[in-house]
């Protein structure tokens, strides 16, 4: 914007457009800062601020969730949704590393002739051991290459989603590629160090004569690997569901007030009260102009304090009420109810002066029958006390963070409020929008006319939970592709090693269904075993997570059934392509194995 158009916008002390960077000296003490921040305000005058609230320029991006001081500022991050996601991609890595050593120990298995003959030629249990974690360290490596070009292929890609600008180099983040290869290395070794040692253990003479079977500890440890797999994998599924439920539940809360078909128009310099009373009325001639009203806030944005009393001073310290600042046509604009008494009116000049609106919480906390009339002492920044008399009450508003409970308020009539709300039928919207630029030129013609939904801003107060919520259910779709992919290798190996019985069951009279279900059961059976180990865990997570909102859904049981359910479904017809396809084999062919 250029201030030589606004000149009054750059001086006014009720501007709070811009963020404020304050260098200090080394021992300062930020509260001490803070309320001489507060004294500078009382000095000048200014009718309002928000609480002053230092805060480190190093903890800008991660830890600002409390600090939010407008409600287009929505994209600073939450430390905490960070270090949740590198839990769950920790988890999918784990995923993908059982998957490994599953895979390994099934391929060294049948490896089992080529090990007997290097054992007969002299090749000890060390050279062997060598051997397999060399394979494994090296393939990892690969792998390590292939993800390296994948993340270059496919990062400025992902940055819409992720809504960040990333930047992926080696060279300039140097410690990155150190990390990388240590952390290869480590998966490979950790993936390979059991199946080496089992298989270089085994004595040649039995496996020349029956290959290698998994004896029950090797049994064992696969299952104990693949419930690790799909408890990851159903933990992250019912994260997902969990986190959509919340989503839903706050977009569902009755917050007052309609939001939909409004309009929001903002830049508007309220010291112009002219021209800003001139568009207001202007824009009623638009056909789909229902109303319009103009208000200092907008929801999801910090409101401003102020230290209220009821009747008299009764102790040192009053009660903090919320502050918001409207016109005459809010409550009209945004269809809240008045419960009693009068609306503002400009019929009543004392109105901008020493009128005030309270909300439900506000009069529960009076102890008052009738508030009417009733005086509350009114102490804003500037540290004076003002008697302010109630002439009304409103149904209780959500206008603050959707993350905090209803707090007392008190409404304030100041038709030189930032924000136009403009209710309209719903109607030719891309229509209105053109005729309010239209009008908004022939009144400032050299400012720019900016114009959004009001559920647009209303919906982004749960930006960060739907952020949170789509990078989960990506995360948590890598997890269960990845232990399909497992569970498939799986299957192909175990239907391998019970080529000879299944042939058997069927020479017996065992139909295709029922070979089928004998090969599948054990699966579902790891499946199920896994819902009973993630439901307490992804429980635990996700109710701490619940915690940080005022109003938060509950956790539903059907929600782990669905959970299970999902992972369940999934996994038998990972392995139902391989077992059919073992059942229908032809039992001749299965009893001439080896």
């Amino acid at each position: 914007m250029d201030v030589s158009i606004n000149p009054l916008w750059w001086d006014s002390w009720e501007n709070l457009t811009l963020t404020g960077y304050i260098r200090v000296r080394n021992n300062s003490i930020p509260a001490e800062v803070e309320r001489k921040i507060i004294q500078v305000a009382r000095d000048n005058k200014m009718a309002s601020v928000f609480t002053p609230k230092l805060q480190p320029l190093l903890d800008m991006h991660l830890k600002s969730m409390e600090l939010r001081y407008d409600a287009f500022n929505l994209n600073k991050s939450d430390v905490s949704i960070v270090y949740s996601l590198l839990v769950i991609a920790f988890l999918v890595l784990l995923v993908a590393s059982i998957n490994f050593i599953n895979l390994s120990r099934a391929r060294s298995s049948k490896k089992g002739k080529e090990i007997s003959m290097r054992k007969v030629v002299d090749s000890n249990k060390r050279h062997l051991s060598i051997q397999f974690l060399g394979e494994s360290i090296l393939l990892t490596l690969i792998a390590m290459l292939i993800a390296l070009a994948l993340v270059e292929v496919f990062l400025p890609h992902l940055q819409p989603f992720l809504n960040k600008r990333l930047e992926f180099n080696i060279f300039k983040t140097p410690y990155i590629l150190p990390f990388m290869l240590v952390m290869t290395i480590i998966i490979g070794i950790l993936s390979e160090i059991y199946p080496a040692l089992m298989i270089s253990s085994f004595k040649p003479v039995k496996i020349l004569k029956g290959g290698i079977q998994s004896g029950k500890k090797g049994t064992t440890s696969r299952r104990i690997l693949v419930v690790s797999q799909f408890t990851v994998s159903i933990a992250l599924i019912l994260s997902v569901l969990i986190v959509i439920s919340q989503i839903k539940y706050l977009e569902s809360i009755d917050f007052g007030y309609k939001k939909d078909n409004i309009l929001v128009v903002p830049a508007f310099d309220e010291n112009i009260t002219y021209q800003n009373d001139l568009f207001k009325e202007q824009i009623k001639s638009i056909p789909a102009v229902i109303s319009a009203t103009r208000v200092r806030q907008l929801p999801g944005a910090t409101l401003p304090t102020a230290e209220v009393f009821f009747d008299h001073k009764n102790g040192d310290f009053g009660i903090m009420f919320a502050e918001l600042f409207i016109d005459e046509n809010f409550i009209e604009t945004l269809d809240i109810d008045l419960l009693t008494g009068r609306n503002f009116s400009r019929d009543f000049p004392v109105d901008s002066s020493s009128s005030v609106l309270i909300n439900e919480t506000a009069l529960k906390m009076s102890g008052w029958d009738d508030p009417l009339g009733k005086e509350i002492i009114h102490i804003p920044a500037e540290g004076t006390d003002n008697y302010l008399t109630v002439v009304g009450v409103i149904k209780d508003i959500h206008f603050g963070k959707a993350t905090r409970k209803v707090e007392p308020m008190v409404i304030h009539f100041d038709p030189r409020s930032n924000f136009l709300l403009i209710r309209t039928n719903g109607t030719q919207v891309e229509k209105t929008k053109e005729d309010l630029e239209m009008i908004f030129k022939e009144i400032w013609e050299e400012r720019n006319f900016r114009i959004f939904d009001f559920s647009e801003i209303f919906n982004n107060q749960f930006f960060n939970e739907i952020s949170f919520a789509n990078k989960i259910i990506v995360f948590a779709s890598s997890a269960i592709f990845i232990a399909c992919l497992g569970l498939f290798g799986l299957a192909v190996f175990i239907t391998e090693q019970k080529t000879k019985e299944i042939g058997i069951w069927k020479v017996l009279g065992s139909s295709v269904r029922s070979v089928v279900f004998l090969l599948s059961k054990d699966f579902a059976k790891w499946v199920l075993l896994s819902n009973l180990i993630a439901w307490p865990l992804a429980y635990f997570a996700m109710n701490n997570w619940l915690q940080n909102f005022a109003y938060r859904t509950k956790i539903n049981f059907w929600l782990f059934i669905l959970s299970g359910m999902i992972a369940l479904i999934i996994s038998i017809i990972t392995v139902s392509f391989q077992t059919i396809k073992a059942a229908n084999a032809d039992p001749v062919k299965s009893l001439k194995y080896e």
